[in-house]
Parts: structure tokens; sequence; C-alpha cells
């Protein structure tokens, strides 16, 4: 008799019976590497409920390790730390930084790096499947390039519409690489900054998601939209 198969996620999650065994088991693979694990369910809807709180856990776990292999120079930067090229599951996350020796300088509450660090595992597992995975990993680089080494340390608390100005100001005269970046970046790092703002206040991290729209936001390009002459739009209504 053959094994009782159903896929979840878009085939990214399998759930079977084998034929001398009464329960469901899992598997999935990710990251070059098979995992499996019985559901310990002899029940199949139930067996399906645990498949994809299994999955998740598995995939956030995965992506941490992989994660950490793509942004030792963070870690080396920020936190003091030799970089490692083998990162255990239960490893310091790559996104804490080091804490302040001084209490007047010690940011209250959690870190911006902390929640950084929540989106990522979040989102890549939100929009899996969903959104090009190029798109999920432009929010990461945006963090690891610009918005981490300014705001890392910082409080989650701390950042307002006014720093976040600043921040804009930092990289209009400092830029990345020598190149100023054009406004349409700075947009783009402005959405991954309210991301993970949102994702601070979802854990109750903070009150609520700051105004941060630029202060004096100008429209960068004037679209003319098409209109209609007199008698135009006067055959258009009798007609």
């Amino acid at each position: 008799m053959l094994n009782e198969k159903h896929s979840l996620l878009d085939g990214k999650v399998h759930v079977y019976r084998r034929p001398s065994s009464r329960y469901w088991q899992c598997s999935s693979y990710m990251c070059g590497r098979n995992y499996r694990v019985s559901t310990k369910e002899e029940n199949l809807r139930l067996a399906l409920e645990f498949a994809r709180e299994w999955y998740t856990a598995v995939y956030v776990e995965t992506k941490k390790v992989s994660r950490g292999s793509r942004i030792d120079e963070l870690v080396t930067r920020y936190t003091g730390a030799e970089s490692t090229n083998s990162i255990p599951l239960n490893a310091p996350s790559p996104f804490q930084f080091k804490e302040e020796t001084s209490a007047k300088t010690k940011p209250s509450g959690e870190s911006f790096a902390k929640a950084s660090e929540k989106f990522i595992a979040e989102y890549e597992m939100s929009v899996a499947g969903q959104r090009n995975e190029r798109y999920a990993k432009s929010h990461e680089l945006r963090l690891i390039n610009h918005l981490l080494p300014f705001f890392g340390k910082m409080s989650v608390k701390e950042i307002n519409a006014g720093l976040v100005q600043e921040y804009r100001i930092s990289r209009t005269q400092n830029g990345f690489n020598g190149k100023v970046p054009s406004r349409s970046t700075l947009h783009h790092e402005t959405v991954t900054l309210r991301l993970v703002l949102k994702t601070a206040h979802r854990y109750g991290w903070i009150e609520t998601v700051p105004d941060i729209t630029p202060t004096y936001n100008t429209s960068g390009k004037v679209n003319h939209r098409a209109w209609f002459a007199p008698d135009e739009y006067k055959m258009l209504y009798e007609a």
C-alpha cells in the first residue's frame, strides 16, 4: 500500500502517512536540507494544522542561519563579535547590537535592530510564493546598508519624524559609495523603515507608528491627465 500524501503551502510542505504507522508525518526541503517530523496526530485535519505551524517555525530558524552568513560584516562592525560561517539555531541574533556600558546612553525598550530582525523573519514568511524573492531581499539590503547603521542601536521608542528627517539629510550629504540617493531610493528606504516600525507596534514596543512622511513633500513628477474638449464631451454624453 502506498503512502497517503497531502501538500500544503504550494507544495512547500508535505503531510503523509506510512502504511506501518498510525501517525501522520510532515516534511519540507529548505536551504539544501530535508526536514521531517512526526505530527503525533492520527486525525488528518489536526496533522495539517500541526504541519503549517511546524513549517513556519522551521522556516524562521533556517532563515536566521542563512542570514547570519550574509551579514557577518554587519555583526563585526556593530557588535564587536567575530564573524562565523556556521551559526547554531539558538545563537544570538546578528541583529542584536552590543549594549552600551553607560546607563545614560542605554536606550529604553526594544532596539530597532531587534524589530528589524522580527520584520525580516515575518515578512519573508508572509510573502512566500506571493512576491518575488528579490523584492523581500531588497528590504533586508536597505536595512543592512543604510537603516541599521543609523538606527540600529536606538530604541524604537526614540525614532520620530525629526530623527527620520535627520537620517534623510545624512543620506543626502554622505550618499553611499559617493553616490547621492535619488528621491525614489529614499522613498523605498522610508517604506522599509515604516514596515519595521509597524512590526514594533504589533508587538507593543511602541504605542503608535510615527508619521515619517517627508517634511516638505513635493511631487517629484508632474503627470498631465487627458481631458475632453467641450464638443468631444458633448458627443460622449449624448452617445
